[in-house]
């Protein structure tokens, strides 16, 4: 039995030491016995479909880890997408067919929408959860009437530029999958290699102490929820160019697992700890469970209490290490 419980130690010691997480060795475990059951999932197009179909949630989930790092949260990312994306495809329908709003215009009105997030929780000091609820409701009404009035919002498939963007690839690689890994390899040097990353970090460690410091924690907490409604009209361009079309409901749901991958990513829900390496991994393992899930001719509705499964198990991990190191 002490042997046992020293190979134990030994073997929690080395992964901490790299930062390995047991739900990884899972996954990988995982992903295995999915692919003895169905050789087709360890496909390499199946993968390449994977890793389009998370892209978007993994433009989002960059975002919203910029926001989380403070210790703030945001509620209203998955209408904001709907929303943006309505734009976004009605530019491109016949008879408009601007290319360049179509890209432009959602990547602006999101940094606003963003904008008058970190307004609302920076400088008037509202609660992150309870305010970005209100926005998701104000999203959900302007969907639903913007729709109303044009109940027919497909696209264009002139479109040859704006269709690249979602329905393209690079030497066999996804599009959507290459804008996603600029995005986080910008928003990694971002936040490891610049002073204004370091300040994100201070504040979500203590606000308090980085004010003292001479750092602005409104201004911080404005500027991240800025970034994160930024990449959430990025995302909302992608995802209509891949589909040329837009639906009242269509980003319903992205901003929970958005979440869940952030937090089983192993960023701090309290703020001040995590990466964007983290948020991707967190974001391929949804992806995993999903496709799984298609592949193995299950019923889909399952995901949702999958994902709140894990969501829960991996915040009470959390919580319970943190106790453990008297965080």
């Amino acid at each position: 039995m002490t042997a046992a419980k020293a190979t134990y130690r030994k073997l929690s010691d080395t992964m901490a030491k790299y930062h390995i997480r047991s739900i990884y060795l899972l996954i990988i475990l995982y992903v295995i016995v999915v692919g003895i059951m169905k050789p087709s999932f360890l496909q390499l197009d199946n993968w390449m479909n994977l890793l389009r179909s998370v892209s978007v949630y993994g433009i989002i989930s960059c975002g919203i880890t910029f926001v989380m790092l403070t210790g703030r949260t945001d509620l209203s990312a998955g209408m904001m997408l709907t929303f943006l994306a309505t734009i976004s495809c009605y530019f491109v329908t016949p008879g408009i067919e601007n290319q360049l709003l179509a890209i432009v215009v959602p990547i602006l009105l999101g940094a606003v929408g963003g904008l008058v997030n970190g307004i609302l929780v920076g400088v008037i000091r509202l609660n992150s959860f309870v305010s970005t609820l209100g926005m998701m409701s104000l999203y959900t009404g302007f969907v639903l009437l913007f729709i109303k009035q044009s109940p027919s919002l497909f696209g264009s498939q002139d479109m040859t530029v704006y269709r690249f963007l979602g329905q393209g690839s690079i030497l066999g690689i996804p599009t959507p999958v290459i804008i996603l890994a600029i995005v986080a390899i910008v928003s990694s040097i971002v936040l490891r290699r610049t002073v204004y990353g370091a300040r994100i970090y201070a504040v979500g460690s203590n606000a308090s102490a980085a004010r003292y410091s001479g750092i602005s924690p409104a201004a911080i907490i404005v500027s991240v929820y800025t970034v994160s409604g930024l990449l959430t009209g990025l995302g909302a361009v992608v995802m209509c160019s891949r589909i040329l079309s837009a639906q009242p409901k269509m980003g319903s749901g992205y901003e929970f697992t958005a979440l869940t991958a952030i937090v089983l990513g192993g960023l701090s829900i309290q703020g001040g700890k995590g990466g964007i390496l983290g948020t991707l991994i967190g974001v391929l393992i949804l992806g995993i469970i999903d496709n799984s899930f298609v592949i193995l001719g299950l019923d889909s509705n399952l995901q949702y209490i999958v994902k709140g499964a894990i969501l829960i198990i991996a915040v009470a991990v959390q919580i319970r290490s943190e106790r453990r190191r008297g965080l």
